[in-house]
C-alpha cells in the first residue's frame, strides 16, 4: 500500500513538472516570437517612412501579423534624430525595442568638401592636404602664402575640383528640423523655437530633477554627479543651474537630460543614447565619452581626450549671437558636428572676428561629417565630409576667408549609406542607426 502511494507522489509529481515544463517553454516560444515580432515592427516603421508622404510622428500603428501575434509602434522626435518605439505581442507575452532613425547619406556627401557657393576662391596654404573631389564657388581653388609659408603640396586638390554660383551644401529638410528654445521667430519657414519641439515625451514621465543647491565648477548654482549611475529610458529629466558630471558617471537611456544653464561633462564619464539639452554651453573635459545627442545654445568644446563615438553628434544652434563647436581633443572621434544658425544666408559677419564656426584644432582627428552654416576652422585631420559657408582662419589682426592652413581633409566613400540625422535632407531615406 505504501508503494502504491509513493508510486502516486512520483507519478504525480512527473506529470506536474511535465505540465509545469511544457508551459514554460510556451512561454519561452512566446517571449521569443514576441521579440521577434517587435524587431519585424520596428522594420515596418522603416518602410511606412520611407514611402510616407508625410512622417507618421507620434501616432501609435498596431496591426496583427495572421497566426503570430500584434505589432505596434509610435515613432516620435528625438532630437536630430527619431525614435521608434516596437512591441510585439505573442499571448500573454511582450518585448518592446527601440530604434534610433535616422537617413542614410546619399552621394552629395561623398565629396571632401561642399562650400556654399562662396564668390571668393579656396586657398591653400601651408601643409594643406585634400584628398578627394572639391565643390566650390566660381573663383575654384588657388595656392596662397600665409606667414610667409606657400602651398608645399605637390598638387592642390588629389580629386577633382567642381565649381558652382549655386550653394551646393547638403540641404536641410525643412518638415523635420527643429532649433532650440529662445530664438527669435525663425527665417526658414519649418523650425521650431523651443526645446519641446525636438522631443516629446508624455507628462507622466516628466520629473524636476534638481534645482540649484550649490556652486559648480564655479560657474554658479547647479547640481554635481560623481560617479552616479542613471537610466533615464523614456523620462525627461531637468536640471535648473549648472550641471557637473564627473568621476566614473553613467548617463544612458532613450531619455532626455535638460540643463537651464551650462554643463561640464568630465573624469571618465559615459553618455550613451540620450539627448543633452543645454541653454549654455557644454563642455567635455579628460576622458569622457560621449555616444548621444549634444544639443546647445551656446556652445560646445571637446577638451583633452575627450571622445565622440558614432551616432554620437554636437548639434549647436545660433540665434544672432555667434558661438561655436570647438573640437580640440586628442581623442579620435567619430559621429557629426553640425552647427545651424538662424537667417544664415542674411547673415554677415566679415567685420566681426567672433564669427559662429566649428573648429576642429590642430590635434583633432574627426571621422565623419562636419556641417557648418556658417564658417568652419579645419587645422586638424577630417576624414569624411566637410560643408561649410566658408572657411575661417583668424591670426591676429587678420582674419582670413576661406582659407586653409596645414590641414588635412579626406573623403571618405564609406560615409555615403552612413545614418545621419533626420534634419538633412538626404537621398538615401530612413534608416535604424541601432536598436536595443
Amino acid at each position: 500500500m505504501v508503494l502504491i502511494f509513493l508510486i502516486g507522489i512520483l507519478l504525480t509529481v512527473v506529470v506536474y513538472y511535465g505540465s509545469y515544463h511544457r508551459l514554460l517553454m510556451a512561454r519561452k516560444m512566446n517571449s521569443l516570437k514576441a521579440h521577434y515580432l517587435a524587431e519585424s515592427a520596428l522594420e515596418v516603421a522603416l518602410a511606412k517612412l520611407k514611402g510616407a508622404d508625410e512622417i507618421p510622428l507620434n501616432a501609435p500603428f498596431d496591426t496583427t501579423a495572421e497566426n503570430i501575434g500584434r505589432m505596434q509602434f509610435e515613432i516620435s522626435p528625438f532630437g536630430a534624430y527619431l525614435l521608434c518605439r516596437a512591441r510585439g505581442i505573442v499571448g500573454r507575452e511582450s518585448a518592446e525595442v527601440r530604434g534610433l532613425l535616422g537617413k542614410a547619406a546619399g552621394v552629395e556627401f561623398s565629396s571632401a568638401i561642399n562650400l556654399g557657393g562662396a564668390a571668393y576662391p579656396l586657398v591653400l596654404a601651408g601643409g594643406t592636404r585634400i584628398t578627394g573631389d572639391v565643390v566650390t564657388g566660381p573663383a575654384g581653388v588657388i595656392p596662397g602664402r600665409f606667414e610667409g609659408r606657400g602651398f608645399d603640396g605637390l598638387q592642390l586638390v588629389n580629386g577633382r575640383i567642381i565649381t558652382d554660383r549655386a550653394n551646393r551644401m547638403p540641404g536641410m529638410d525643412s518638415t523635420t528640423i527643429f532649433k532650440a528654445p529662445g530664438s527669435r521667430p525663425p527665417a526658414e519657414e519649418g523650425r521650431g523655437t523651443r526645446f519641446d519641439s525636438w522631443v516629446e515625451l508624455s507628462d507622466e514621465n516628466y520629473a524636476e530633477f534638481g534645482k540649484a543647491e550649490y556652486p559648480v565648477f564655479g560657474a554658479g548654482l547647479g547640481i554635481s554627479l560623481d560617479d552616479e549611475i542613471l537610466d533615464l529610458t523614456d523620462r525627461r529629466w531637468r536640471v535648473e543651474g549648472e550641471l557637473a558630471i564627473a568621476g566614473n558617471s553613467r548617463v544612458s537611456g532613450f531619455g532626455v537630460l535638460e540643463v537651464d544653464g551650462s554643463c561640464i561633462i568630465t573624469g571618465r564619464s559615459e553618455l550613451r543614447d540620450l539627448v543633452l539639452l543645454c541653454s549654455g554651453e557644454i563642455t567635455a573635459q579628460d576622458g569622457s565619452l560621449i555616444k548621444c545627442q549634444l544639443i546647445s545654445r551656446a556652445g560646445i568644446g571637446f577638451q583633452d581626450s575627450a571622445g565622440v563615438a558614432w551616432p554620437g553628434i554636437a548639434l549647436l544652434f545660433c540665434g544672432y549671437e555667434p558661438g561655436s563647436i570647438r573640437y580640440e581633443s586628442t581623442a579620435k572621434s567619430s559621429g557629426a558636428l553640425i552647427l545651424l544658425v538662424e537667417g544664415a544666408a542674411a547673415q554677415d559677419w566679415r567685420n566681426r572676428t567672433d564669427v559662429p564656426g566649428i573648429i576642429v584644432g590642430p590635434r583633432g582627428r574627426w571621422k565623419g561629417l562636419v556641417y557648418s552654416e556658417a564658417y568652419a576652422t579645419i587645422q586638424g585631420r577630417v576624414t569624411g565630409n566637410v560643408s561649410a559657408r566658408e572657411f575661417y582662419l583668424y591670426a591676429r589682426p587678420t582674419a582670413y576667408f576661406n582659407w586653409l592652413v596645414d590641414a588635412g581633409i579626406e573623403s571618405d566613400s564609406a560615409l555615403v549609406g552612413t545614418i545621419i540625422p533626420t534634419i538633412f535632407a538626404a537621398r538615401g531615406g530612413y534608416a535604424c542607426a541601432y536598436f536595443y
